[in-house]
């Protein structure tokens, strides 16, 4: 069943259903919008396939395991600083509040961003999700809203 077939009752039923989500992985959770606004930030658009954001959002549409894999190493490669850490899990946030999701099981994988030539310590990252999160948790649904 795709989005066309559903009655409009039969969607707001669902979109009002308070959700959970299991194992999340935060890289692999991105939206493409994220992913044009981080890589302006550190000017790396031509890292990416497209510039614009229909060009992403046609890329994100997976067609393999590898294809997936390349996007997430393209989107780790984005993630440099504690205030990107804080701007993604932002957006994590607001998307569960788009979807009435109430938990999700966020994952993240540090090694893959701790480097140092990027200077990223593994405080300032923890520091960045923190911030990101109760960010989220005040602006979106307060205690209603657990990731």
């Amino acid at each position: 069943m795709n989005d066309e077939t559903l009655t409009p009752e039969l969607k707001s039923f669902i979109h009002a259903m308070p959700k959970a989500e299991l194992h999340v992985h935060l890289e692999g959770a991105i939206q493409p919008h994220t992913v044009l606004e981080l890589a302006r930030r550190h000017d790396m658009l031509g890292a990416l396939p497209a510039a614009d954001l229909e060009g992403l959002r046609r890329w994100f549409t997976f067609t393999d395991f590898p294809h997936f894999v390349q996007i997430y190493v393209i989107i780790s490669r984005l993630l440099r600083s504690a205030a990107d850490f804080e701007y993604v899990v932002y957006e994590c946030g607001a998307d569960m509040a788009r979807q009435n999701i109430r938990y999700r099981e966020l994952t993240v994988s540090p090694t893959t961003h701790i480097d140092t030539q990027q200077k990223l310590s593994i405080d300032e990252l923890l520091a960045g999700l923190e911030a990101g999160r109760q960010q989220a948790r005040r602006l979106w649904r307060g205690d209603a809203l657990d990731f």
